[in-house]
């Protein structure tokens, strides 16, 4: 009875999320940035990874709101910690060439390996780059 509760709720959690981000992404292309935003961050804070980023990308450009890359940063590192490479190799990149926030070179080498182990292949180059720099 369990397995079947767990089974229904996970689907239903599904279901949900599909739904907000189809809902966000309505909002965003009909220019209501503020409904997006909003309908992303309550995504985000149940934990869709998804969500996290497109909203990490809103602050990073400051689409609908004040650009806050250290807000962006929050975000994408959320997304990176969860295993998305490609989030990884975005707050790297800030790191690298201080987008935002202050440039720390072995911080982005370190985030670039993650990137790269996670299989975003394009950071393996730039960690390996940095590493030989001495990073």
């Amino acid at each position: 009875m369990k397995k079947i509760l767990l089974i229904i709720s996970l689907f239903l959690s599904v279901n949900l999320f599909a739904d907000m981000m189809k809902d966000g992404s309505s909002a965003y292309e009909k220019g209501n940035l503020d409904d997006a935003i909003s309908i992303w961050s309550k995504a985000c804070s149940d934990g869709f990874m998804e969500a996290c980023d497109k909203l990490g990308s809103m602050y990073y450009f400051g689409y609908g709101t004040q650009k806050d890359r250290l807000k962006a940063k929050e975000l994408f590192l959320k997304v990176c910690i969860s295993g998305n490479g490609e989030d990884c190799a975005k707050v790297a990149r800030m790191y690298d060439y201080g987008y935002g926030i202050k440039q720390d070179r072995k911080k982005a080498a370190e985030l670039y390996k993650k990137a790269c182990d996670a299989g975003f292949k394009k950071s393996c180059r730039k960690y390996k780059e940095l590493k030989r720099k001495g990073y």
